[in-house]
């Protein structure tokens, strides 16, 4: 698949975890006999809100991938919940092709947290930049804005759609592409040694090490899994 758009949310609504997409309404006991397609995001009046905010801002919503961090319908989750399932989106996402990919939009805190992996940001903090730097090297510019359910509220949801539409719309402003990790090579030889070392795993759902973030305050290198020996030798040199 080649979305032009993904919107991420942090959790499912019950209505999405019990809805039926073969019968496009809430499921029935018929419909978990016969092995209907039960599950389908953004099913219920917030997503019909969010499809209209996506029409405003000239976004076709048949031309996105819609997801979530949990997949497991209820309240807002905790960070040790969101972590547990973060390794299925990062994989979910790895699979598509992003060749086409124009803007990738975080609905909500909880989106917010599951994608940097951070659990004290939230849109109030994150809303009106470009997260690239701190989300997954996924290519495509990264922004966040508002839960559709704030799109119901009715004192704020004229605002909030008003918001919501001015977010998308700049999400599809052009800019300087984002460049995922670029292969090992022997130019990274040339960077001085960090004094201070941070590092960062990124786990997949089978355990086994997806990249490794290096930092020592003044720059930041993620190294994919098989460039991490080259790394490792690379520092050990340079000391």
């Amino acid at each position: 698949m080649a979305p032009n758009y993904i919107v991420i949310l942090g959790y499912p609504s019950h209505v999405d975890d019990t809805w039926c997409r073969t019968c496009d309404r809430p499921a029935t006991d018929r419909c978990r006999q016969t092995d209907h397609h039960i599950g389908h995001i953004l099913s219920n009046a917030a997503g019909h809100a969010l499809r209209n905010v996506l029409l405003k801002a000239s976004i076709d919503p048949n031309t996105v991938f819609y997801t979530s961090v949990v997949r497991c319908a209820g309240k807002p989750p905790g960070i040790v919940q969101i972590r547990r399932c973060r390794a299925y989106l990062l994989d979910e996402l790895a699979a598509l092709d992003l060749s086409r990919c124009r803007g990738i939009m975080l609905l909500g805190d909880s989106a917010v947290h599951g994608v940097l992996n951070h659990p004290y940001l939230t849109v109030k903090h994150t809303r009106l930049r470009v997260l690239n730097p701190t989300a997954p090297p996924w290519g495509p510019p990264v922004r966040a804005t508002y839960y559709p359910v704030e799109l119901l509220l009715r004192q704020s949801g004229a605002i909030t759609q008003t918001e919501m539409v001015a977010d998308f719309l700049d999400l599809q402003k052009p800019r300087d592409p984002v460049m995922p990790t670029a292969p090992w090579n022997s130019s990274m030889y040339d960077l001085p040694a960090p004094q201070l070392l941070g590092i960062d795993l990124e786990w997949t759902q089978h355990g086994t090490i997806r990249c490794i973030g290096f930092s020592d305050g003044v720059w930041k290198m993620v190294a994919q899994s098989q460039d991490i020996p080259s790394f490792l030798q690379w520092l050990e040199e340079a000391k």
